[in-house]
């Protein structure tokens, strides 16, 4: 098969059912399936089962930093950035995820409680305010996250908007806005580096000015890791967030039932979280790593300079750690599932996301039981050439 024959990823699957099939028969006939980047045009191998991406997140021969190669093809035009925490390797990485651990523990995140609570409430006060029908994308999906992650880092409320719009150009797969992406990418960075020369200049109880002062052992972060850490936790923080949550919505109503027995018994809503984070997949797929070895995955060479893409939508379906996955049920046990990574590279942020999806949840079973889509599947619009799974517009009634 030519290059120009592979199939193109991100598959464009039409339906939940056709997804699901899709990867059951890859993960039986063909778990290692080369195929050609919607960015780039690039080849990749895609890794479809659970125990293969488990290594792959988690073994050196896997690197990160060595998409950073610009002659080597990736998914994503921020895979190419320098000192991100995201695409270094330890002891790099080490380093970085040490300096800024301390401030997304479970302890530091849940102190925050009352002050997510009080956005969600906010917007559900506005939303009701309006009336029904409502966008839920816009109405609170985007904005709780991103005023989450703002009101974290020291950010102005008047400039959510903003980051939001830079990000989804951040994200785009699309070539032919390159010029586009790349201004989105430079005005981000300006900003943050403003918001740090203001932190210097006075200091604040937030993300921002913490990292300023980060220190281990006398090491700093210095200017550029810096930068880019802001950078990386304005941006990043609210995205996969906001379409988590929006996709959760979808989900429950194709299983009205669920919705229902969280109506009934909200204590299960922090276990039901771990579901959501097994069956909704946040993105098409998890950042790319290159082979810097000859090695194999479930049998199937992997040569020296592959690069290889972890598939979300299917390794936390893998019947081998998970029975019957196409199921959606908020009391299963907990999976061992992959939705924020393993590994060095697990999610920093996730005792955030978590906290985040939690109130979130509970603040709508609680404020709109009655909620549902007002639209049927058909009719929902998702958004093209972006690398994560996101909808334009989420139309609810109450």
């Amino acid at each position: 098969m030519t290059a120009e024959e592979l199939p193109v990823f991100p598959f464009g699957l039409p339906n939940e059912l056709e997804h699901h099939q899709k990867y059951e028969d890859l993960r039986s006939h063909c778990p290692v399936p080369k195929v050609r980047l919607a960015r780039g045009g690039g080849e990749a191998l895609l890794v479809t089962r659970h125990h293969d991406a488990r290594r792959i997140f988690s073994d050196p021969v896997f690197s990160r930093q060595a998409i950073l190669d610009p002659d080597v093809p990736s998914l994503l035009a921020g895979s190419k950035i320098p000192d991100l925490l995201q695409n270094v390797d330890p002891p790099v990485h080490t380093r970085l995820r040490k300096l800024v651990v301390a401030a997304f523990t479970t302890g530091a995140v849940s102190r925050l409680r009352p002050r997510i609570q009080a956005i969600a409430d906010e917007l559900i006060d506005e939303m009701l305010a309006e009336g029904a029908p409502a966008d839920f994308i816009s109405r609170f999906g985007t904005p709780y996250p991103a005023r989450v992650i703002c009101m974290l880092l020291g950010v102005p409320r008047e400039a959510v908007d903003q980051v939001v719009e830079w990000m989804f150009h951040i994200l785009s797969l699309d070539e032919t806005n390159e010029a586009v992406t790349a201004k989105a990418f430079e005005d981000l960075a300006a900003y943050c580096a403003g918001l740090i020369t203001e932190r210097r200049r006075q200091p604040e109880d937030d993300l921002i000015t913490r990292l300023i002062h980060a220190r281990d052992d006398q090491d700093r972060l210095s200017e550029d890791e810096l930068l880019r850490l802001v950078w990386l936790l304005l941006g990043a923080g609210f995205e996969t967030t906001a379409n988590m949550i929006a996709n959760c919505l979808v989900t429950f109503g194709h299983f009205p039932d669920q919705w229902q027995l969280l109506l009934e018994r909200p204590d299960l809503i922090p276990g039901a979280i771990d579901e959501i984070l097994r069956y909704v997949p946040i993105a098409h797929a998890g950042f790319e790593r290159m082979a810097t070895a000859d090695t194999e995955l479930s049998g199937v060479p992997v040569p020296a300079g592959s690069v290889v893409l972890p598939v979300l939508g299917s390794i936390n379906f893998d019947s081998v750690v998970c029975q019957d996955p196409t199921r959606f049920d908020v009391t299963r046990a907990h999976t061992p599932h992959l939705g924020f990574g393993f590994g060095p590279h697990r999610c920093v942020g996730s005792p955030l996301a978590l906290l985040e999806l939690e109130i979130g949840l509970a603040t709508l079973l609680r404020r709109l039981p009655g909620l549902r889509i007002a639209v049927p599947d058909t009719e929902l619009e998702w958004k093209q050439g972006v690398a994560v799974r996101a909808m334009v517009r989420l139309p609810i009634i109450w």
